[in-house]
């Protein structure tokens, strides 16, 4: 007999059985529970946004009291879920709506002899319970929770402004002729389409738009059928920073700008097909599909076509693409110099003359409709700002930060002043498996440190190479490795990497270290460089090497090697910007015994095993490309790229890479 009693109509969470989602996806969803089935200990869930019954024996309840979650008796967090969909359910959805709204009400009095504190089971501490968002802003952010479905759009209290986005979208793609409806040819499948619906916020959190996107469902496109080439090169973190470095020495306004439906512009050269889209089947005409002439978000040469196009319209216009990165315009007449970069559909445009940035943004509005942005200061998620009288510009990730701190209930942890402890050594199986690790969402984590990492913050890209080697199975160990990463940047989410004007306009330093032997599991060394120009860092590494090093020499050599390509491409790049390099750029390296490796080609019995492909360097040595200098291992700024450092030298080399705690 049940020893406890489950509430009619109460939250519900059950287990989503592997096959039903991928790695990176939540493993429940929200539910409604509505009673135990009768041959067995299952419950009866239904699904709201399907309007199916779901049977599982694998399910968290969420009472609307302070009791906090109430799990289903007798099961183990091992057992793998049972759960099966029922088509047609008998309750009705309205019937549903009534009988919560009357369980809250019964569930609305003060409980005295109950507990305040909110009780999260373990491992699942990070979810949202239904009493823990009535006294959060949790419950606002719900409200901004997009729709999936277009029944859910137009049904919801925000229909209108989702329909007027659909009837903006549809607008669009009919106003380019992106089809023509047509009969199926024999032999030939049709892919689908749905709509996609996206809330755009402003920093303060506020709506700023609904978007509706129609996208086709390319995942059901056939190679050599359906598309061939899919590759369209975007601009690398690496060369906006550049870009904007340089704009700090040069005085350079930076606009930005935003392509309308972006995708619709690039014309296809492969026949495809795709089924009308919902909400918008022509009468009469259902039997016809869509002959598409033009891409569309969705499809896996859409990017291709859409980068083509444009990049033929900028050439016509007299820009010349950068040779290093096919993301980076250059065209440069008179005193004039224009930079443009291309991410997408969004575009920055740096120009020493602010009448010139208005005719670039005329003769593109020309071509496509564009949303003029003004003055750049919100671009991939990264907050820029910028300070021409003071010569200085600063990018900062705090909102992203933020959310992500809020996404895994961090928010209220306790911050830390380095991203690794030095007393932890981290390896594979340190810890014995835990069937709640399953459950912790782990990868979605290190995922979206990774994003904060390459964009605006090296001083945690060690500390994220070192939970990224665990992905596949990680411990609690680990885990607790993933939230100290989590608690230093909740003290540090204001840090700003910031780029300030000195007396050389574009000059390119860069420091190259490594930590011997430092993976416990494979004994392979840690490779970390760092580039700087304007004192601030626009490009840094922190990877494991690809093979076993015997020595430090050996180690440093290997990491001498990967900063040499780096910085062959780095002045290919400013080559191309019109920053010709005359002199050689210097190399800091903390050891004495490489650098002599890399100026004297002398064969011995400790060096001869090392691959040719790291003699390289002796080439740009001998080019003239690169010069090496010796550095203190105490001011070696790459350090804090390669392994986990104390309070004050962590501190310092962050202070070094041009971050700084505003």
């Amino acid at each position: 007999m049940l020893d406890i009693c489950t509430q009619f109509g109460c939250t519900a969470y059950p287990h989503v059985s592997s096959e039903r989602h991928s790695k990176l996806d939540s493993k429940t969803t929200k539910r409604l529970f509505l009673g135990y089935c009768d041959n067995s200990k299952a419950c009866q869930i239904y699904d709201k946004i399907s309007r199916k019954l779901i049977i599982s024996r694998d399910v968290i309840f969420y009472e609307e009291t302070n009791e906090g979650p109430i799990k289903t008796p007798g099961l183990s967090l091992e057992k793998k879920s049972e759960e099966t969909i029922l088509e047609n359910p008998k309750p009705d959805p309205e019937d549903q709506k009534s009988a919560i709204e009357e369980s809250k009400g019964q569930q609305s009095l003060p409980q005295e002899s109950r507990s305040q504190r909110t009780r999260k089971p373990p491992g699942e501490w990070w979810k949202v319970s239904s009493n823990q968002g009535q006294n959060t802003e949790h419950a606002n952010l719900a409200c901004l929770d997009a729709p999936s479905t277009v029944s859910e759009a137009l049904e919801g209290p925000d229909a209108r402004n989702w329909e007027e986005a659909m009837d903006s979208e549809m607008e669009s793609i009919l106003k380019n002729d992106t089809w023509t409806l047509t009969e199926l040819p024999p032999g030939r499948k049709p892919i689908g389409c749905k709509w996609i619906f996206r809330l755009k916020l402003l920093p303060d959190g506020t709506v700023e738009r609904y978007k509706a996107r129609l996208v086709a469902k390319g995942f059901a496109q056939q190679e050599g059928v359906d598309f061939n080439e899919t590759f369209a090169p975007v601009a690398k973190f690496t060369s906006i920073r550049l870009i904007l470095a340089i704009a700090v020495g040069e005085k350079l306004f930076i606009h930005q700008m935003d392509v309308k439906t972006a995708f619709l512009y690039g014309f296809l050269k492969e026949l495809v097909f795709m089924t009308q889209p919902e909400g918008y089947i022509q009468k009469s005409q259902e039997h016809l599909f869509c002959k598409l002439h033009r891409s569309l978000y969705g499809l896996k040469q859409a990017p291709r076509a859409w980068y083509s196009r444009i990049d033929i319209y900028l050439c016509q216009l007299g820009f010349k693409r950068s040779v290093a990165d096919h993301g980076i315009y250059v065209k440069v007449y008179g005193d004039v110099k224009i930079i443009l970069a291309l991410y997408v559909d969004d575009l920055l445009i740096l120009c020493n003359k602010l009448e010139v940035i208005f005719q670039v943004k005329a003769d593109l509005s020309k071509e496509f409709e564009m949303t003029d942005l003004g003055e750049a200061k919100f671009i991939l998620g990264i907050y820029l700002e910028q300070n021409i009288p003071e010569g200085y510009i600063r990018l900062n990730q705090s909102g992203y930060i933020a959310k992500i701190l809020e996404r895994f209930k961090m928010e209220d942890s306790n911050p830390v002043s380095t991203p690794l402890d030095v007393s932890v050594k981290l390896c594979k199986n340190q810890d014995p498996p835990l069937a709640e690790m399953k459950d912790i969402p782990y990868q979605s984590a290190v995922g979206s440190l990774m994003y904060a990492m390459i964009a605006t913050r090296p001083d945690i890209a060690a500390a994220v190479g070192v939970v990224c080697r665990f992905m596949s199975n990680p411990t609690r160990q680990h885990w607790t490795a993933v939230k100290r990463i989590l608690r230093y940047l909740k003290g540090t989410k204001h840090f700003s990497l910031q780029y300030q004007a000195t007396g050389d306009k574009v000059k390119l330093t860069g420091y190259s270290d490594s930590n011997w032997a430092g993976d416990l599991d494979t004994r392979r060394s840690t490779t970390g460089y760092t580039f700087l120009v304007n004192s601030g860092s626009i490009s840094w590494s922190s990877k494991i090497q690809t093979t076993v090093a015997l020595s430090t020499t050996e180690a440093e050599y290997m990491a001498l090697s990967e900063t040499t390509k780096e910085v062959i491409w780095l002045r290919q790049l400013l080559s191309d910007l019109g920053y010709q390099q005359q002199s050689p750029t210097t190399l800091y390296v903390d050891n004495q015994s490489t650098i002599s490796l890399a100026k004297n080609p002398v064969m011995h019995a400790r060096t001869k095993h090392i691959d040719i492909c790291h003699h390289f360097i002796r080439e740009h040595l001998d080019n003239q490309d690169i010069n090496l200098e010796y550095i203190n291992t105490a001011d070696m700024i790459a350090d804090i790229l390669t392994k986990p450092l104390t309070g004050e030298k962590h501190k310092k080399n962050t202070l070094q890479l041009g971050l700084k705690d505003l």
